[in-house]
């Protein structure tokens, strides 16, 4: 069996991220996850291949050796198999599956890190062992049911339909909760979520995410500010979101301002009953390089949501010069130098948000010059520094010295 001080255990973006930096700080440290990609890989792809490469760098790091990580591909032929099948597929049992043959290559490590609706199993496994850390990447499902319940009482949201969580959902968030001994929130949203809940209040610790200095900057030259308007949204675009929100709210914008343009990056999810007839354009989701190279080509992202973690979209466009309407519910750092927080999750609160600004196109420029420099502590290397910061003394002793 593996003896390892620290295991993180997940398959979130932000997770390879955190692997990378935890290898870089604690030897010995290993990483568990349906599948790894080594970097040289993706490298010697590049030039040949270069959208295979770019799918598979998804699931990788340029920074973190393939010897450090163990993969668990057999999910990726259930899931493909179920596809086939037309047969419904359970991450929760994934991760169930995935635990299972995790605790039989390792011993206990001294800490064990995994991401939420996959810590359960680990935990129970390992409880009393190790010091069990939830990596919880998103507000909590109860927290969530709280605010759509209300949010469905809205004008803004007649006729919309959210997701609301399961039973399973609830039950493991609750289970997971219970048996960490210390839960990373990634924001101040996601620790209320917590808090709703009756969480212990010394368990929950702020470790906020961040943004890749490689690939996100501003442009060389700024937007001017005579030019046409062309606002953004990434994501997925559905109610979750507030796409519906944004869709309305552009529609008003667009009759002031026929030349304005919406620009939304994502798989469409909750399809709009109504779109604008002009100026809204849907790309669909792409490659991280090319939402990069987008962003430099907008004068602000819209992001009107109604439920998140803390949401990387946001430091990924204050990383590009691209000042940000969006709600406490992101989850993400932001202040008046550089966007603006709505003061309701409505259209008619985004339309005015957005008109101001369009009318002021000198004040948008100075927000968008003073975002990057705003975000500019808010890297993954920071991220990392953080997070190794917090479990050192929240487990004094147990991480050993790089």
């Amino acid at each position: 069996m593996i003896a390892c001080p620290i295991l993180s255990y997940g398959f979130s973006h932000h997770l390879f991220h955190q692997a990378a930096g935890l290898a870089s700080r604690v030897p010995g440290y290993r990483f568990a996850t349906s599948s790894y990609v080594s970097p040289r890989i993706v490298n010697a792809l590049r030039a040949p291949f270069p959208a295979l490469a770019r799918s598979l760098a998804r699931r990788s790091h340029p920074n973190l050796s393939a010897a450090l990580a163990r993969t668990y591909p057999q999910e990726h032929l259930y899931q493909f198999a179920a596809r086939l099948t037309r047969r419904p597929y359970s991450y929760f049992a994934a991760h169930d599956r995935m635990a299972r043959r995790i605790a039989h290559d390792f011993e206990a490590p001294g800490i064990l890190i995994a991401i939420d609706t996959g810590a359960e199993s680990l935990f129970r496994a390992w409880h009393g062992r190790s010091r069990l850390v939830l990596d919880l990447s998103i507000a909590t499902p109860h927290y969530r049911a709280h605010l759509f319940t209300a949010a469905e009482r809205s004008a803004d949201h007649v006729g919309v339909r959210f997701h609301h969580p399961g039973e399973w959902e609830l039950t493991r968030y609750a289970a997971e909760l219970a048996l960490a001994d210390l839960v990373l929130c990634p924001s101040e949203f996601v620790r209320d979520s917590c808090r709703f809940l009756g969480v212990p209040e010394e368990k929950l610790k702020l470790v906020p995410y961040g943004f890749d200095p490689g690939r996100f900057a501003p442009p060389a030259v700024p937007r001017p500010v005579s030019s046409p308007l062309r606002l953004g949204f990434a994501g997925t675009v559905c109610y979750r979101k507030g796409s519906h929100l944004l869709l309305a709210a552009f529609a008003r914008l667009h009759r002031d301002h026929p030349d304005a343009e919406l620009h939304l990056y994502g798989d469409v999810q909750d399809a709009p009953a109504n779109t604008p007839g002009s100026g809204v354009i849907f790309h669909g989701r792409v490659p991280q390089e090319d939402l990069a190279t987008a962003f430099r080509t907008l004068d602000l992202l819209a992001f009107p949501t109604l439920f998140e973690g803390s949401a990387y979209v946001v430091y990924q466009a204050l990383a590009s010069g691209l000042p940000v309407i969006t709600t406490d519910r992101a989850g993400s750092i932001l202040d008046p130098t550089c966007g603006v927080l709505l003061p309701a999750i409505t259209a008619e609160a985004l339309y005015s948000t957005l008109a101001a600004l369009a009318d002021n196109r000198t004040h948008l420029a100075s927000l968008a010059a003073a975002a990057p420099s705003f975000v500019a502590r808010h890297t993954w290397a920071d991220y990392s520094m953080r997070l190794h910061t917090t479990l050192a003394a929240a487990f004094p002793g147990t991480l050993p010295n790089s």
